[in-house]
């Protein structure tokens, strides 16, 4: 049904793990369907992804052969919170979080302090104990609060492992404070953000809970796409507008 009605669409807003590759294995399907629609409406990658800078994820999808890509095609958690709390004019933040987030930040002339006007959150594979102190120390002073993303979980080839949520829900606990800002998706700000100069865009994603919420929230159409985490949608709540196996089924 959507390919009959692919053109009323003008930008694609596609999430990448668990839609264009599982961990460090690509999904074929996936790659040989953007190439093939490419010339034909626009494109742009949003993750929640903080981990990686956006000229990290370009040559990323240029190595598995989405040749086309730049980094204005990309949109990730890191380099929207980034914009954001430049918009803010937040100047000094502490950081927990791996290159991508602090390099976003950095680009954007914010200075990274452990006393800091925010605590920025987001994936953190060195996430310690003395990280969550001074995030602490830094919120019980009245530092905003601000997280690339809630998602509990990341598919791998291994399974599921733990993402930025858990960081996120550690800081919360100690702190008795939800974060101020959440940028990644279901939060609608970081889509509104990526289909900036569209009319109908259309979101694709894996799982349920934040791609699919989010382009609700968001007042976009949405697809499911069953290669990631979500794979059976019984007693799961928001519903997408399509479901489809693979991107070459939605989109060839």
């Amino acid at each position: 049904m959507l390919r009959e009605n692919f053109r009323k669409y003008d930008h694609l807003l596609v999430d990448l793990d668990g839609v264009v590759w599982i961990g460090e294995k690509p999904i074929e399907d996936a790659i040989h369907a953007l190439n093939a629609v490419k010339d034909s409406v626009r494109v742009t990658f949003v993750t929640n992804n903080s981990t990686r800078h956006r000229n990290d994820v370009v040559k990323r999808l240029r190595d598995i052969g989405i040749n086309w890509v730049t980094v204005d095609d990309i949109v990730t958690s890191a380099s929207a919170l980034a914009e954001l709390i430049s918009s803010l004019g937040i100047r000094k933040c502490y950081v927990i979080g791996e290159a991508g987030l602090v390099q976003e930040l950095q680009e954007r002339s914010v200075e990274l302090d452990e006393e800091a006007d925010a605590v920025c959150v987001g994936m953190d594979r060195g996430f310690t104990y003395d990280k969550i102190s001074i995030a602490l120390r830094n919120l019980l002073k009245g530092a905003l609060f601000m997280a690339t993303n809630s998602d509990s979980t990341f598919p791998t080839e291994e399974g599921l492992m733990p993402g930025a949520g858990a960081m996120v829900a550690a800081i919360a606990a100690a702190s008795g404070r939800e974060p101020d800002v959440i940028i990644g998706k279901p939060n609608p700000l970081i889509l509104m953000i990526a289909a900036r100069g569209s009319s109908n865009p259309l979101v694709i994603g894996d799982r349920v809970e934040t791609d699919i919420l989010g382009a609700i929230r968001a007042g976009m159409d949405s697809v499911l796409v069953l290669t990631g985490v979500t794979k059976d949608l019984r007693g799961v709540g928001p519903r997408p507008k399509f479901i489809v196996e693979s991107l070459k089924e939605l989109l060839l």
